[in-house]
């Protein structure tokens, strides 16, 4: 694991400066601040290698990175690199560790062809959700592929307040597999009918 072997919990628990590769796994959640006006995104990251005061380790764990506006470009699939301080995540939780970012995500590699088609659907969909009312606009992409970049600020709290934020907690890797799946299927048809 990457806290036995590539560091990245002994440099957690020692609150450490690190630089991190890993794919994106999931669209960014809005992070509720107390400071009125200061916006923060969760991007969840799964890591392969930490680089840490010189020394580079691998190992495979997912983090979830907390910076600025500029992980908003953060795109589900995308390999990026990351900068922050690391800090151990809660016992219990998915992540192992979270990282506040010193800077926007620096893009390494692009989705690969699975997650830009999954990509795909998801941005029709919210194209036709645009002439909804703001709240059933940004919730549906949310319920039906776990897209919530566009949920209102205060129907999210809401929705933690009621406990209904599982909702919308689908990941973009089932996503990915369920419209491959779909898109593999249909790829099969229209080799028949053309073999017809």
């Amino acid at each position: 694991s990457v806290r036995d072997g590539a560091g990245l919990g002994w440099a957690a628990d020692h609150a450490r400066s690190v630089d991190v590769p890993g794919r994106v796994l999931a669209d960014p959640r809005r992070v509720l601040t107390r400071t009125p006006g200061a916006e923060r995104w969760l991007v969840p990251v799964r890591v392969t290698r930490v680089v840490t005061r010189g020394l580079v380790r691998t190992g495979v764990a997912e983090i979830a990175v907390v910076g600025g506006r500029p992980w908003l470009r953060a795109r589900v699939g995308a390999e990026v690199g990351a900068v922050g301080r690391l800090v151990p995540g809660d016992r219990g939780a998915r992540w192992l560790a979270l990282m506040s970012a010193l800077g926007g995500p620096r893009l390494i590699h692009g989705p690969t062809l699975p997650w830009r088609l999954a990509e795909r659907l998801r941005a029709g969909l919210r194209r036709s959700c645009s002439g909804l009312p703001a709240d059933p606009a940004g919730l549906l992409p949310g319920l039906v592929v776990g897209d919530t970049v566009g949920l209102p600020a205060d129907l999210e709290r809401d929705m933690r307040t009621a406990g209904l934020t599982h909702l919308t907690a689908v990941s973009g890797a089932n996503i990915t597999i369920v419209s491959g799946a779909v898109l593999a299927l249909l790829d099969i048809d229209v080799l028949k009918r053309s073999a017809d």
